[in-house]
């Protein structure tokens, strides 16, 4: 029976572009933060939920870039999915409803919600090629 390959740094180039990704989205809400872009009619609001939003997501493009813990990717999942469809739960109450910069934090937290999805569901011992 053939059981999926991998080569042995095909596990290491995902969690580095999970990385990345998460990089970007933190570099984005730092932006948010600061107000050097605005997405709400109250830019004075946008530091309490972007600031603590860059730290996160910073932190994770860390640990993604050095370490592999399966409970990290599975949990870090969850939270960007739930911080994807917070977006859109709140957006009811927001003025715009939706911009830009939310619709593209979104789109790079899609791939993020797959890539650390993958890591979470397999075994960093199980990514060698076997036969």
């Amino acid at each position: 029976m053939l059981v999926a390959r991998f080569a042995p740094d095909t596990r290491a180039a995902i969690r580095h572009t999970a990385a990345v990704i998460a990089g970007l989205v933190a570099f984005i809400y730092l932006l948010i933060g600061l107000q050097v872009v605005t997405v709400i009619d109250v830019p004075s609001d946008q530091p309490a939920f972007a600031l603590p939003a860059a730290v996160v997501f910073g932190a994770l493009a860390v640990l993604l870039a050095i370490t592999d813990r399966r409970a990290v990717w599975i949990a870090s999942a969850i939270f960007v999915a739930l911080v994807a469809a917070m977006y859109f739960g709140v957006a009811a109450q927001r003025v715009p409803q939706f911009e830009t910069w939310g619709i593209l934090l979104r789109v790079l937290q899609l791939p993020l919600v797959l890539l650390l999805a993958w890591l979470g569901l397999t075994s960093p011992q199980r990514h060698a090629a076997r036969l």
